[in-house]
């Protein structure tokens, strides 16, 4: 998926799997996203929810490698841009 396409896309709803992380207790975390910040995921899970800053993290959405860097902002800026 090209790169403007990825940083148009409302990420809410999706599927997501943390690649890598500054965090390492957060690698390996697979849920769907529930909102999403400025800088920030909010990940559902089984049992609970995580939030994963974008900042220094890898994702796998939809079979889509994404850095966080790409996509730091709020989903209504990113879409503007």
């Amino acid at each position: 998926m090209e790169k403007n396409k990825v940083q148009r896309m409302s990420f809410i709803g999706k599927e997501i799997c943390v690649n890598d992380a500054k965090n390492k207790s957060y690698v390996g975390l697979k849920g769907k996203i529930v909102d999403e910040t400025k800088c920030s995921f909010i990940v559902e899970q089984e049992s609970s929810k995580k939030t994963v800053l974008k900042n220094g993290t890898v994702f796998m959405i939809e079979g889509t490698t994404i850095t966080g860097e790409s996509i730091i902002g709020r989903c209504d800026q990113r879409i503007k841009r």
